[in-house]
């Protein structure tokens, strides 16, 4: 079974006949198709995908093989032309994607059919990544370590953050990333101590511990990793937390495996970090795939277990406000025989002078 016929299934658990996908990033999972202005509709009559004239091209070229694409005619809003489309097979209940849609669409699917919300029945499907999938990843995970050689020859004192932020970039999209997974975080010093610190035009100076939170996106799929790199000798505490830091980071990569609750590998974390654990106060990871964050989100609310194909972050961190923070993440696959690291960089603490 392919994914849109699983995504199907679930609706049809509801009774439902149909399953009209609004989310981009949802559309491009079932159907392969990257643009925009389209709505994908999932039946017993297959998988169909609606868009506008601007589109069509990429959308026919792009599309999987059993994906039917329309073009909307100019006289028709998109929504309204799926709708009649839908009308003219005698559906009567339609589920939809509550998290995507807004209460005047919601109003006009439920004044043409008997309607049912999943807030994350896609998402549930993207978790399990298939091969295909963690290829992506892994070539992703290729990129930054390039970028990650590229930091090491070129972090010095006496440059800003914002600066190594945008050469950072550039040399990244030069040896061959789609684009950067998110904002990248450079943060020297006292910065390092907020955990989604902004890059600023503050010099990294001798003494700091800079940490470099940074991804990029190749095929659609994301990677995340984070190192902290020391300009020069550092004082004998920022090295005592960062090796409590990469201790405890180390030692819950050993306990990721399929049927680990998330709950406990988190309580692991804090544990592992003892009396720095009061300044970790953000989740330990979370997954990773055509967004920079999916499910699941490995909190201590979770409820959720580990699952063989789940691409996720372990990132813990300690932030010591006014003075400095540690963060060390990779980016790791779960697997049966033990955890595959996507983001296998060095975590010696690398001195950069």
């Amino acid at each position: 079974m392919n994914r849109w016929e699983k995504a199907l299934e679930a609706a049809e658990t509801h009774d439902c006949e149909a399953y009209i996908i609004s989310n981009p990033v949802n559309i491009r999972y079932l159907s392969s198709y990257r643009g925009e202005a389209s709505l994908l509709l999932l039946s017993s009559y297959g998988i169909e995908l609606f868009t506008d004239f601007r589109c069509l091209e990429d959308a026919e070229r792009e599309a999987i093989g059993e994906c039917k694409v329309y073009e909307v005619p100019d006289n028709f809003t998109l929504l309204d032309y799926v709708l009649e489309h839908i009308k003219r097979r005698s559906i009567k209940k339609v589920a939809f994607e509550s998290k995507y849609i807004s209460y005047e669409t919601y109003e006009r699917i439920r004044s043409a059919f008997e309607c049912y919300p999943i807030p994350n029945g896609i998402e549930k499907l993207r978790m399990i990544k298939d091969e295909s999938e963690i290829d992506s990843i892994r070539k992703a995970g290729e990129i930054v370590s390039q970028g990650y050689r590229w930091i090491i020859e070129n972090l010095r004192p006496g440059v800003s953050e914002r600066f190594m932020e945008i050469q950072l970039e550039a040399f990244l999209k030069t040896v061959g990333a789609e684009d950067r997974a998110f904002p990248f975080i450079i943060a020297a010093g006292e910065n390092a101590a907020k955990p989604h610190a902004r890059p600023s035009n503050r010099l990294i100076l001798k003494g700091d511990p800079v940490v470099f939170d940074f991804g990029v996106v190749y095929n659609g799929y994301h990677i995340d990793v984070t190192r902290t790199f020391f300009i020069g000798e550092v004082s004998s505490k920022v090295m005592e937390v960062y090796k409590r830091v990469r201790d405890a980071q180390e030692r819950v990569l050993e306990e990721v495996k399929p049927g680990v609750k998330v709950k406990e590998l988190c309580e692991k974390a804090i544990s592992l970090l003892g009396e720095w654990a009061q300044f970790f106060k953000h989740s330990l990871g979370h997954g990773v795939g055509l967004e920079i964050h999916e499910a699941p989100r490995l909190s201590k609310s979770s409820e959720d277990f580990l699952e063989e194909g789940m691409v996720i972050t372990i990132e813990p961190g300690v932030y010591l406000r006014g003075s400095f923070g540690i963060r060390i993440e990779d980016t790791v696959v779960v697997r049966s025989g033990g955890v595959e690291i996507l983001t296998p960089l060095s975590k010696e603490g690398i001195l950069c002078l």
